[in-house]
């Protein structure tokens, strides 16, 4: 995960945008699911969301002296798809939910209308758990639980 910047109470990343990863969605939803995770075990007791989306992406470096900037449609639907989340935990697009769906199990929220796209709907996923293979994968002789903890 690459830190690119805070924005008020949010904070935007990226995963294997600079360096390759296996499957950056499934980066992206483990490190939410430990955010949510230390959020919750402070004293206050914080709900964070998580808004994940897989997609192209254009990432700017100006003159040297400005940091990396992701830019275009996958940052705004991704911030998109946090907002039109569930608190405390991880929420993924259709397109990213597609990338780890034989590696997590979750649960639909259904069609969530999206600021900003006209009549387009996109579907949400509620907190993937990479802990447990989805049955799916057992079945297929998937990865075992420690590979994906």
């Amino acid at each position: 995960m690459y830190k690119i910047k805070t924005i008020g109470d949010s904070f935007m990343s990226t995963a294997g945008l600079l360096v390759p990863v296996p499957n950056p969605v499934l980066s992206a939803v483990r490190c939410g699911l430990e955010m949510v995770k230390a959020a919750k075990s402070l004293p206050a007791g914080w709900d964070v969301r998580v808004g994940i989306h897989a997609g192209p992406v254009v990432a700017a470096w100006w003159d040297g002296s400005i940091p990396l900037r992701p830019l275009g449609d996958t940052v705004n639907t991704a911030a998109r798809v946090e907002s039109h989340g569930s608190k405390a935990g991880v929420n993924v697009s259709a397109s990213a939910w597609a990338r780890i769906k034989d590696l997590c199990a979750g649960r639909s929220l259904g069609l969530v209308p999206v600021k900003g796209k006209a009549r387009w709907r996109s579907s949400a996923w509620k907190a993937p758990f990479p802990s447990r293979p989805h049955p799916r994968n057992r079945r297929r002789g998937g990865p075992a639980p420690s590979a994906l903890a």
